[in-house]
């Protein structure tokens, strides 16, 4: 009497097996293993028939070559005749799945750079968009094996290691070495100090005797920012359009500057005095004289801009800016001038203020 048997390493239902192959020591078909015959006690109906499978041979040549096979010892593979080449999932319900989550993979691998990258000095730029790539494909990976309730494993690990990283690297980079966030510019106030210079040189560094500084002979610094004033004429102002073509204004106040980054390890940003469209900016220059009078700045049609102006400019560290405001004309009997420029220009909560004397102005 025939009895049925199953492949203890890939669970291959043999039908069929003659009694005499009963505790018979045989290699499976299908996974080279061997095991044992045993009669199965109840053989689950799930299983597929060896015939459906694909396994050749009627019950007579079954029994005929398990005979032949208990004799000769033969391995199992003499009972049936395999089919060769790769079986799909539906044919054998029981192998291991090998689906390979590739989004999970990609998460994992992007997460895991982040963090060794934030170790190379030279590559720390790359940790916030890898570690931020490593969550996008993770949760997406997450979010496409959970619908079909497997394969959440790598996505997770993924994002285990990339969201740590990027919320670190935003909000405390200091703790993966990165460069911190700029801090804010907020005005600042700072201790002034003046520079005495004599035919365009620096010469050295005093307390200021007054509160207006003498523009012919000294420059102002503060918090490492040098503010000098190099040149007042009174002249025509020169201008320029988009096209380099250039003509002559009305007959100005022009005051050259000179705004210079001292600072040992700050980068400036900053904006000409001269673009202050009204009072109401804190960075509006103020130019009276001797008397009270008050001169405004000087502005021109949008299409023409000032030769020497410079609206903006970044100053790093040892870098400096030559910039022209533009006033309307003083009279010639003025003693002296007296310019204040807000700090705010350069991120200081202070005023650069100084005294042009008359000496100093260069009239037509």
């Amino acid at each position: 009497m025939a009895f049925t048997a199953e492949c203890s390493f890939c669970r291959l239902m043999l039908e069929g097996v003659p009694d005499e192959a009963n505790g018979a020591s045989v290699e499976c078909p299908r996974c080279k293993n061997r095991f044992t015959l045993a009669a199965m006690i109840q053989p689950r109906k799930a299983r597929r028939r060896l015939a459906k499978a694909g396994v050749a041979g009627s019950g007579a040549q079954l029994e005929s070559a398990a005979a032949t096979a208990l004799d000769s010892k033969a391995p199992l593979t003499a009972l049936v005749s395999w089919p060769a080449g790769p079986t799909s999932e539906k044919e054998h319900p029981h192998a291991p799945r090998t689906a390979v989550n590739h989004l999970g993979v990609l998460s994992f691998f992007f997460g895991t750079f982040s963090l060794l990258f934030a170790s190379l000095p030279t590559l720390t730029w790359l940790v916030l968009p890898m570690a931020a790539t490593g969550v996008f494909l993770g949760s997406l990976g997450l979010l496409v094996r959970s619908a079909r309730h497997s394969g959440v494993s790598l996505p997770g690990a993924g994002l285990a290691v990339g969201l740590p990283v990027t919320l670190i690297a935003i909000f405390w980079p200091d703790v993966l070495g990165l460069p911190g966030r700029a801090p804010e510019s907020k005005p600042s106030a700072g201790t002034q100090s003046v520079y005495h210079f004599t035919k365009g040189s620096v010469q050295h560094e005093a307390p200021p005797k007054s509160e207006w500084i003498d523009a012919g002979e000294e420059a102002i610094q503060q918090n490492g920012m040098r503010v000098r004033v190099t040149a007042v004429q009174v002249k025509a102002v020169e201008l320029k359009d988009e096209q380099g073509r250039r003509r002559p204004g009305e007959l100005c106040l022009l005051v050259k500057l000179r705004v210079s980054n001292a600072s040992v390890d700050r980068r400036v940003d900053y904006r000409s005095w001269g673009e202050s469209p009204d009072k109401e900016q804190k960075i509006m220059p103020r130019l009276t004289d001797d008397s009270g009078t008050e001169y405004r700045l000087q502005k021109f049609e949008p299409a023409w801009a000032i030769v020497g102006h410079v609206p903006k400019a970044s100053l790093p560290t040892a870098k400096w800016v030559d910039d022209v405001l533009v006033f309307q004309a003083p009279a010639r009997r003025i003693a002296y001038l007296r310019l204040e420029l807000p700090g705010a220009a350069v991120g200081l909560a202070g005023k650069f203020q100084f005294e042009i004397p008359r000496r100093m102005i260069s009239f037509p």
